[in-house]
């Protein structure tokens, strides 16, 4: 923001409580406020009522000519709460909101003299909606007897403490006097995108060689700079609302929150901010599990088209809602990477559970030829089963708590269970008003894998989210034929499935450097993980033993899943993950193991010892 003298605006709104206040400087500043409004040939906007200091306002300008409206809430003016009628032109509105708003539009600039809980609540909004660059509209101080003191210095503690952005400040202009005021706010200005672009050590030579048609990988609309598609972002503070907007719709990594803010923006520093920016978010660092890299990375085979093949799962155990609602069905396509998010109980039957994948997925997908899940009862159950070879329908099971050959589905289910964490807060109870957010959010960001988001590859275009519907001109979306759209659509297919195959090999070259080969052979004996997963509800607990062992492995599935031979009392999947095991080193000899019930290695025996 700089000063730029003469600024003209007509109509000033100015804001106030309905009382006088204690001190007789209160009129004596809004008289003279009224005054200066007509000697400077200014309109008036205010609240309504003829109460209080805005209605010693309102009569100073009134009585002097100038032009008064009065913007009155319809509940206010039946209540008789601002007594007799208002001065000058009177425009009545549905409430409180769309008073702020017509304000907003009808005023060239804004006053708040001292007043109540109502006029720190118009500041608060028209300053939070100006730093959301809704307005740009300068917001005035008269601070008479240093009535504004406190919440300036709110403010400065706000930004010292880093919850306030350091430019917030600049939003407001703050005078003793109402001509002193009056002065600053009409050599107030913000500067225009290609101000902040000839003041860009970056972006000015490119400007300048864009103007005498030296470039053409860059170009001006509207007065607006765009690289290729990308608009060219030059303010600071600007950079940081784009990252801190798009980043907490749903609290995505730093390299999707990059891919989805570099479809639309460019600044030449984006990569090292949204780093920053990411690795710093304090919701992230709280709400997000730490990844693990252990076992050697097995992938599922490449599907070839979208939703042929699709995983799916559960995700149990959140708080119930007010509709009864404490599980999440997940359905993923494993070509897209497109995700449906279904609230359920966790009491729903295989039957019930077929109805909603028919209610919510096929009739926007057909069927699919294949289905990979987990070992969940409802999966394995007769009538799952059956339903599925009669519409001839592959079924692959995973084992249980086993990422490697169930990672894709698990991944979403973490990404989906960080992102309502982000978005619930303390509204633990209201999560399933949240999953529409945090469905689209998630099909509209890039995916690593394919290198596009899921609408992308479904459709062949991003839908629009709310930040698309700012006043920028949008040169992404174009027209076409009808043979244009579908040969592009079949070349995204390619270039996706392609990207699948790329990727999941340099998933594996790259997993693997980092994770190291643990294999075992049938007859050895190991420690056995108990993750939480694993306990039923209501069972786990952070002091209960996580290791049972020494157990036996009667099968190798692959190098990265083993079943055991689990004690009768262990109620859950024989089925392990390479990453749950931990070799047993002691006494080998089993009738020892079997014949000393009080050994520490007995296998009815949960822990290990302290060396393990």
């Amino acid at each position: 923001m700089a000063a730029t003298p003469n600024r003209q605006f007509k109509n000033i709104c100015v804001l106030s409580g309905f009382t006088y206040g204690k001190h007789k400087e209160f009129v004596d500043a809004a008289i003279d406020l009224g005054r200066s409004i007509v000697e400077r040939k200014l309109h008036l906007v205010y609240g309504g009522g003829n109460r209080g200091l805005l209605k010693l306002v309102s009569e100073a300008a009134f009585i002097r000519g100038s032009q008064v409206l009065s913007i009155i809430p319809r509940v206010l003016k039946h209540l008789g709460s601002l007594s007799d009628s208002s001065t000058g032109e009177e425009l009545v509105v549905s409430g409180m909101q769309e008073r702020i708003t017509k304000m907003l539009n009808h005023a060239d600039a804004f006053i708040f003299l001292p007043g109540d809980l109502a006029t720190l609540e118009a500041l608060i909004t028209l300053a939070s909606w100006a730093h959301l660059h809704i307005h740009q509209k300068p917001i005035g101080l008269l601070n008479v007897n240093n009535f504004y003191d406190g919440f300036i210095a709110f403010l400065n503690h706000a930004i010292k403490n880093y919850f306030i952005p350091f430019n917030a400040k600049k939003l407001f202009i703050c005078a003793h006097t109402a001509n002193e005021l009056l002065d600053m706010l009409q050599a107030y200005k913000l500067v225009t995108f290609r101000e902040l672009y000839t003041s860009d050590p970056y972006f000015a030579p490119i400007l300048e060689d864009v103007v005498a048609r030296f470039r053409s990988d860059y170009h001006l609309h509207d007065e607006f700079l765009f690289k290729s598609n990308q608009l060219c972002v030059p303010d600071l503070c600007l950079r940081l609302k784009i990252i801190s907007e798009l980043h907490n719709e749903g609290h995505m990594g730093r390299d999707k929150t990059l891919a989805l803010i570099a479809n639309t923006y460019f600044w030449p520093t984006m990569r090292r901010e949204v780093y920053h920016y990411v690795e710093t978010c304090h919701i992230c660092q709280v709400s997000k599990s730490a990844a693990t890299n252990v076992g050697l990375y097995m992938p599922l085979p490449i599907p070839t088209q979208p939703w042929a093949d699709i995983s799916m799962d559960f995700v149990l155990g959140l708080p119930r809602t007010q509709r009864g609602m404490d599980s999440i069905f997940v359905v993923v396509d494993r070509f897209s990477k497109m995700a449906h998010f279904i609230a359920c109980k966790k009491t729903t039957n295989a039957l019930t559970v077929a109805s909603l994948f028919f209610r919510e997925v096929y009739r926007l997908h057909g069927l699919s030829s294949s289905i990979v899940s987990d070992r969940d009862t409802r999966f394995l159950s007769h009538f799952w089963k059956t339903l599925w070879k009669l519409t001839n329908t592959r079924l692959n099971f995973s084992s249980a708590c086993h990422p490697q050959t169930y990672g894709q589905t698990e991944v979403v289910n973490r990404s989906l269970g960080n992102h309502l964490r982000s978005l619930v807060g303390d509204n633990l109870k209201m999560w399933d008003q949240k999953l529409y957010q945090v469905e689209f959010t998630y099909n509209r960001t890039v995916k690593h894998s394919t290198g596009l988001s899921p609408f992308q590859v479904n459709y062949g275009y991003n839908p629009r989210a709310p930040i698309d519907l700012a006043p920028v001109p949008d040169l992404v979306r174009k027209s076409g034929n009808a043979e244009d759209f579908i040969e592009q659509l079949q070349k995204i297919h390619e270039t996706t499935q392609e990207s699948l195959k790329q990727t999941t090999k340099g998933y594996k070259i790259m997993a693997d450097k980092k994770r190291r080969a643990l294999e075992f052979q049938v007859g050895d004996f190991v420690w056995a993980v108990l993750t939480k997963d694993r306990f039923s509800v209501g069972e786990y607990n952070k002091l209960f033993a996580r290791k049972i062992g020494p157990l036996e492995i009667i099968e190798k599935i692959n190098p990265n899943a083993y079943r055991l031979k689990l004690p009768s009392h262990i109620c859950t999947a024989d089925v392990f993950n390479v990453k749950h095991l931990i070799p047993y080193r002691g006494d080998h000899d089993e009738d020892v193991v079997a014949d000393n019930p009080n050994s520490r290695a007995n296998s009815l025996h949960p822990g290990g010892n302290d060396e393990e």
